[in-house]
């Protein structure tokens, strides 16, 4: 690792101080920003980051200085985040990739967990409730999550709640404008629970907010759907929005 230039500069959208650097992989120099201090309490510390990671990509474009990085975070406010970065560890210059809260998350203090942690839950969640009536778990569609997160950050970026935005599209038209081919039958649930301390407390409440509802209960406890999508958004008073969809068709 070679470093461009050794001043600090700070990136508030992450909260930590990095320096440019060019790294070298295999044949190649890439560049990066080497992080070399992550306030506590901030989007970093919060996704994990550590002194001395190197940033070198957010949702596949180059970054090569701390305000290119944190104007990139500044354009992708309310997307989903992806950082590529690397790591030293055991001598070895090892690559991650880190889902990131999304930038309007970046400010609540219960962000303590990924938003692919909480839907990864809400899975087990919901094929737990099932396994109650010896109901099969759900196959994980992609496709139908990319329509569940979609909709669960615009209602938490637009402070909207329901299944029908404020253009008037209900759920089968958000379906097929999210390119997925009509297939089965599908329906939506969602919820809305208060901020708590602990983020998977939060996505516990909101699945006994749906099992307690009898409309919602039906669609969780469907036996003919088999498969989900489970989309969850921080929102800015601290809990979150969850968006849950199922489809009788095995959709990708």
């Amino acid at each position: 690792m070679v470093y461009v230039d050794k001043k600090q500069v700070p990136m508030a959208e992450l909260g930590c101080y990095g320096v440019p650097v060019m790294v070298k992989t295999g044949p190649l120099k890439l560049p990066g920003i080497c992080l070399t201090g992550v306030r506590s309490g901030t989007r970093a510390a919060a996704n994990k980051l550590q002194t001395g990671d190197v940033v070198m990509k957010i949702n596949g474009l180059a970054v090569p200085t701390p305000k290119a990085l944190n104007d990139t975070m500044i354009n992708l406010k309310n997307s989903i985040v992806n950082i590529d970065y690397g790591r030293l560890k055991n001598g070895k210059f090892q690559m991650h990739r880190q889902e990131f809260l999304q930038v309007a998350s970046h400010a609540n203090a219960y962000a303590t967990r990924t938003v692919t942690d909480l839907e990864n839950f809400m899975y087990t969640l919901v094929d737990a409730d099932r396994k109650t009536k010896g109901l099969r778990g759900l196959r994980r569609s992609s496709g139908l999550a990319r329509m569940a997160r979609s909709h669960a950050d615009d209602m938490a970026k637009r402070s909207f709640t329901g299944h029908v935005t404020p253009e008037g599209r209900g759920t089968v038209e958000r379906y097929k404008m999210s390119g997925l081919k009509m297939e089965g039958g599908i329906t939506e649930n969602c919820a809305y629970p208060a901020a708590q301390s602990n983020p998977l407390d939060m996505v516990r409440s909101g699945e006994r907010q749906l099992m307690g509802s009898e409309e919602h209960r039906a669609n969780i406890m469907h036996p003919d759907i088999v498969a989900a999508g489970i989309g969850i958004a921080y929102r800015r008073d601290g809990g979150l929005t969850i968006v849950q969809v199922f489809s009788s068709a095995p959709i990708p």
